[in-house]
């Protein structure tokens, strides 16, 4: 029996998505024999960048005994582009409950349902939302972090490829500017190991994008990720060889060190992309907030590795012949890293633009008020 239905109308502005975010929030609850139950419906938007448009038509979530809700949801690719990795959530930190609705066809709707741990209650406000993102942008992808779990020692590989992350020293969770969460990392001995994902043979990398979302004030050296530059390749913020950005590289022949003529240690949010072709002319590239801002013509062809097997970090440079070994140079990163993403191709200046913007699309709504009637 429905006892209350309240409509409320909520604008908001959300980087990578369309200026204006306008939500139409339908909030319908029933009380049944103590049960707690309840709607949410909003309305769609878009990212005119990707041509990407999700729609969340329906939220449904009861109360179960204890800390457990029952979720299900119905979103909508209103788009026209496919979309993956669709996720809806509703709450924040600990208390937020994720639903997977995974990859949508345009014109495409699919629901889903799951019995979830989240403290949601009547009276009190979260936020719901749902998250997608372009297929093509998961083409290639070798291992993506997100440091959005707000919580562990874990941190898991979007990707699908198992090669998931340790956290060392004491880098702590924050949160972000693009997503729910990142990574704050100190500046002496915060770093994450990469698990699995590792090269061992000359000349094995013919492409490579390293993509990365970070933001750091400090004017010390420090490297975004590596596995090791005098063997493969390392994307640093600034590092011992280059005052500002650099992306160095090793081929069977010859290193080679490419650094950017600006710095991005300012305290601002920036995306930092080390790019990497054989046959192309130039083949090294460094992009910032998605422009390309330094380019050479490297490596004659070759791919890059010496053949030495190297595993890789985040936050510090590798020298690394198993998982977790050596660290070195020890330039730890001092600030927040939101994300990273190893690709095994050389990502389009479009693609990169792309993820610089945010990199899907997101309908957010706040104010969302759970009322008891």
């Amino acid at each position: 029996m429905r006892n209350e239905t309240e409509v409320r109308q909520v604008r908001q502005s959300h980087r990578g998505v369309s200026n204006q975010v306008t939500a139409l929030i339908l909030i319908a609850t029933t009380l049944l024999g103590g049960v707690f139950a309840y709607k949410v419906l909003t309305g769609w938007t878009k990212t005119t960048t990707m041509n990407a448009e999700v729609q969340i038509q329906r939220i449904h979530a009861t109360k179960l005994a204890g800390r457990r809700v029952l979720v299900s949801a119905k979103v909508k690719n209103t788009g026209s582009v496919r979309l993956g990795h669709t996720r809806v959530t509703i709450g924040t930190g600990k208390d937020k409950i994720t639903l997977n609705i995974g990859t949508l066809n345009p014109g495409q709707a699919k629901s889903a349902t799951a019995n979830k741990k989240g403290d949601l209650a009547a009276g009190e406000t979260y936020t719901a939302a749902v998250e997608a993102k372009p297929t093509s942008l998961m083409k290639g992808l070798v291992a993506w972090y997100r440091f959005d779990s707000g919580e562990g020692s874990t941190v898991h590989d979007r990707s699908g490829n198992g090669n998931d992350g340790t956290l060392y020293g004491d880098p702590t969770w924050v949160d972000g500017w693009i997503g729910d969460g990142a990574l704050k990392f100190d500046g002496s001995g915060d770093y994450v190991a990469i698990q699995n994902l590792h090269y061992d043979t000359p000349g094995e990398i013919s492409e490579t994008t390293i993509f990365s979302q970070i933001r750091s004030s400090s004017s010390q050296e420090q490297i975004i990720a590596a596995f090791d530059r005098s063997e493969y390749w390392r994307l640093a913020l600034m590092d011992d060889v280059n005052p500002y950005v650099g992306w160095d590289t090793h081929s069977p022949s010859h290193h080679h060190d490419l650094g950017s003529s600006s710095n991005y240690a300012d305290g601002e949010p920036h995306t930092v992309v080390g790019w990497f072709k054989s046959s192309a002319s130039p083949d090294k590239k460094i992009f910032a907030d998605g422009k390309e801002v330094a380019q050479a013509t490297a490596h004659n062809g070759e791919g890059l590795g010496s053949g030495a097997t190297r595993y890789g970090f985040i936050g510090v440079g590798s020298e690394a012949s198993s998982f977790n070994g050596r660290t070195g140079p020890n330039c730890w990163f001092k600030g927040v890293i939101e994300e990273v993403r190893i690709y095994n191709r050389a990502l389009s200046p479009r693609e990169i633009e792309m993820l610089a913007g945010g990199g899907g699309v997101v309908a957010r709504t706040t104010e969302v008020t759970v009322s008891p009637g």
